[in-house]
């Protein structure tokens, strides 16, 4: 009997001693694999190159079709912070909102450089850059409409807002006009098309910023207006994003975009690309001048 005890007692302790070794050295793999793993930052150094996912979005982003060149404000905004950081800016993917996301999750690219609102449905997926700007989301109607001079009287079964899901224009008629009736428009569909619904009177109105509005109304003039009873339903900062996570990349960002801001880099571009006074509106300086 005395014999099988210690049979079982040194049986067990081998097995221990085997257990022990398999976590431990699996434990170093895990350790091992998490901490090689390059992050966005990493690369983003390494190569001297920002990778961005883009959304094409007049006036602020344009694609010339003849040449594929890109313009806008974006562009000369992502220009600059390129030429502070010492980094060359690769456009790399062409996205849309409906899945801007998705490219960072798989690392296609660094940054979303588009025209992107900071709203609160991408807080737990991005890590967001400081603003650079923010813009006013208005009610655009036909011009001349004389309905509409407060919110309830567009939050009814008989207007119709055109959105499309996933952007903003929904999110605010899912929010402020549940009793509205709803021109949903496929997936990837342009802002413009928003707007040109109401022009063909399939759906009333829709919420922009007054530089898509103003996109839209210099190509089809005299044909839509901003509703100014109405005050903007939204206000939202204009800010980059990362994927969740890449802090390292994020405050390299905003430290460039904040030292822009500091030497008046981004009040020149702001006043090239506003339709008209007041449409953009500005960062507040942490600072007070004397």
């Amino acid at each position: 009997m005395e014999n099988y005890k210690q049979f079982l007692a040194a049986l067990c302790g081998g097995v221990a001693v085997l257990l022990g070794s398999y976590f431990l050295h699996h434990d170093a793999r895990v350790f091992s694999q998490t901490s090689t793993r390059q992050t966005a930052y990493e690369r983003v150094m390494q190569t001297q190159t920002l990778r961005c996912g883009y959304v094409l979005v007049a006036p602020s982003l344009v694609k010339d079709a003849a040449t594929g060149r890109l313009s806008g404000m974006v562009f000369d905004l992502m220009t600059e912070l390129g030429r502070t950081l010492n980094l060359k800016i690769d456009w790399a993917e062409e996205t849309t909102p409906a899945t801007e996301l998705e490219g960072l999750r798989t690392r296609r690219y660094d940054m979303i450089c588009a025209v992107l609102y900071l709203r609160p449905n991408l807080m737990p997926h991005v890590e967001y850059t400081i603003p650079y700007l923010y813009v006013p989301i208005n009610v655009i109607q036909r011009k001349g409409e004389e309905r509409f001079k407060t919110i309830a009287d567009i939050d009814k079964p008989s207007v119709k807002v055109a959105a499309v899901d996933g952007t903003m224009p929904m999110l605010i008629a899912q929010e402020d006009f549940k009793n509205a009736g709803i021109y949903s428009l496929p997936e990837h569909t342009a802002y413009a098309e928003n707007m040109l619904s109401i022009t063909t009177r399939k759906a009333d109105v829709t919420f922009v910023d007054p530089l898509i509005f103003s996109s839209f109304a210099n190509n089809n003039p005299d044909q839509l207006e901003i509703n100014t009873a109405v005050p903007p339903l939204r206000v939202f900062a204009n800010v980059f994003a990362v994927l969740k996570g890449e802090h390292d990349l994020e405050t390299m960002m905003s430290a460039a975009l904040q030292h822009m801001l500091n030497n008046n880099k981004i009040e020149p571009l702001i006043q090239k690309y506003e339709p008209y006074p007041g449409a953009i509106l500005r960062v507040t300086q942490p600072y007070a001048k004397r």
